[in-house]
């Protein structure tokens, strides 16, 4: 039993990694077609200014955009590989705890499904009125119950991918677990009292007088910050926010004990 457990696990695991594999390809297939286009343009603009007819210089300008074309493949292959976090590993944690379809008496945000709310959609639509033709699934013209109950895990990966990874740069944070956990209490908390604890963890793990102008996005400034530190104080980070998210959930509590029911889940998602 053990040994088919692992095995699943295993597997799991391996699927995550050819999903992020596959992920990394798509987006270098993206951007070598456009530097090829953009090249081509430009070695044809280049003969046709300089009137070259001269083989040896055509050569001379061949090998020189060709050695160019080279070192911007090794920039994105090491761009793509060591310096983004996978998002399909992030919503992989965020689907597991949000969980399925759930209407639960108490919860603002109403009936809810991968953790998609109706409110929050209701919300989304309003924003963006263009997405009602890829969420209104009943063609009613509105967002009703049935457009949370019948919506699909890619539909809702897409919104966690476009209104939340994203929009506020989560990918650009280098370490995958401090990438997921920043991620998770995003979604959860906001995404400006994501970014509020997380610089309330920096602080805490360097007790360094660090300023950063805070907002829902990640400013350059605090990722580049992350960014640079070892990895053992990116484990601190990510350690300081599960206390600092344990805080903010027995808070809630304190200032209204309705939310208490809620208790249990929030404190093992926060330690998760």
């Amino acid at each position: 039993m053990l040994l088919s457990s692992h095995s699943k696990v295993k597997e799991s695991c391996n699927l995550r990694g050819n999903v992020k594999n596959l992920e990394m390809r798509k987006e270098f297939c993206i951007i070598l077609s456009g530097i090829g286009r953009n090249l081509r343009l430009l070695l044809n603009g280049f003969r046709d200014h300089f009137n070259l007819k001269n083989k040896e210089i055509k050569s001379i300008v061949n090998t020189f955009l060709l050695v160019f074309l080279f070192t911007m493949i090794l920039e994105i292959i090491t761009h793509l590989s060591y310096n983004k976090s996978s998002f399909y590993e992030a919503v992989h944690h965020i689907l597991k705890e949000e969980g399925g379809l759930a209407n639960v008496r108490g919860d603002k945000g109403g009936i809810t499904n991968y953790g998609i709310s109706i409110n929050y959609l209701k919300a989304l639509i309003r924003k963006n009125p263009s997405l009602i033709n890829e969420f209104d699934l009943d063609h009613c013209k509105k967002i009703d119950a049935y457009d949370i109950i019948h919506m699909n895990q890619k539909e809702a990966e897409y919104i966690y991918k476009t209104q939340w990874w994203n929009k506020y740069g989560y990918g650009r944070i280098n370490y995958q677990p401090l990438a997921d956990k920043i991620f998770d209490i995003s979604v959860n908390m906001g995404p400006t009292k994501a970014a509020l604890l997380l610089v309330k963890a920096c602080k805490e793990v360097n007790n360094e007088k660090l300023y950063f102008k805070t907002s829902s996005r990640l400013n350059g400034q605090i990722v580049d910050y992350i960014n640079s530190l070892p990895e053992e104080d990116k484990k601190e980070i990510v350690k300081r926010l599960k206390v600092l998210c344990l805080r903010h959930y027995f808070e809630i509590v304190k200032k209204n004990p309705s939310q208490r029911k809620f208790l249990r889940g929030w404190i093992r998602r926060a330690m998760s």
